[in-house]
């Protein structure tokens, strides 16, 4: 799997749909182009039971076989030894940790990690990129990065939209996926102004609270197309 990501890494352009709840949301994502898809495991709305989780994947992946992408499971300051637990009972291939986990836990995961921050307001830059340095081990830990909105509730699919100029400055050093208040009108000028490496969306895709069909596909067909238009910057040594 971390070839696979290395290799996602490379060549940018990443689309994760996250927050998905249905095998069929995620085939839907999956077949439009995604690259990633996630589920979360944190208290929130769409929070997924691990044996409801299981399920899920078994069915995208009985759908899709070798085509389907990776799945990420979203926690937020969960044990290692749960978090593992869960990876093991549905068959995740990634975690992502959206809390206020060390360094020191990075490398005790049963997966690769994907590390998402969320920079508080005025947040600068260098102020950010000194966070990421802290939590870096080395080059494979954590495998991906996600930049977020601040929220001092929710840790992710809050619909507040990150600092794209701070973001825009962070990624000429740091490669990662952009999240927060991110949808299909607004995911190609982010991609634009921030020349991330890819993006992240959640809340964006959906109407009334639950997934939207033509909303994942729209957001990914049109995140595909700016990045095919303009490549994600190289990060500066």
């Amino acid at each position: 799997m971390l070839d696979r990501l290395s290799e996602y890494k490379r060549r940018g352009g990443i689309v994760k749909i996250d927050g998905l709840m249905s095998a069929a949301h995620a085939v839907i994502a999956a077949e439009a182009g995604a690259d990633l898809v996630g589920i979360i495991f944190a208290p929130s709305r769409r929070r997924v039971a691990p044996v409801a989780a299981k399920i899920m994947v078994d069915l995208l992946r009985k759908e899709l076989g070798a085509r389907t992408p990776p799945v990420v499971g979203v926690f937020v300051d969960e044990s290692v030894e749960n978090v593992n637990a869960v990876v093991e009972e549905v068959g995740l291939d990634v975690v992502q940790l959206n809390g206020s986990d060390s360094a020191e836990v990075l490398g005790l995961f049963s997966c690769p990690v994907i590390r998402a921050v969320g920079p508080p307001p005025g947040s600068v830059a260098t102020e950010v990129q000194r966070q990421i340095d802290v939590l870096r081990l080395d080059e494979k830990r954590p495998a991906l990065w996600v930049v977020d909105a601040w929220d001092p509730v929710n840790r992710g699919g809050s619909g507040k939209r990150a600092d794209w100029s701070m973001a825009a400055e962070l990624a000429a050093t740091t490669p990662f996926l952009l999240a927060g208040g991110l949808d299909p009108e607004s995911v190609a000028d982010a991609i634009r102004v921030v020349r991330p490496l890819g993006v992240d969306v959640s809340s964006g895709v959906e109407t009334d609270g639950m997934k939207d069909f033509s909303k994942i596909e729209a957001f990914v067909h049109a995140a595909k197309a700016a990045f095919a238009q303009q490549r994600p910057r190289v990060p500066t040594p």
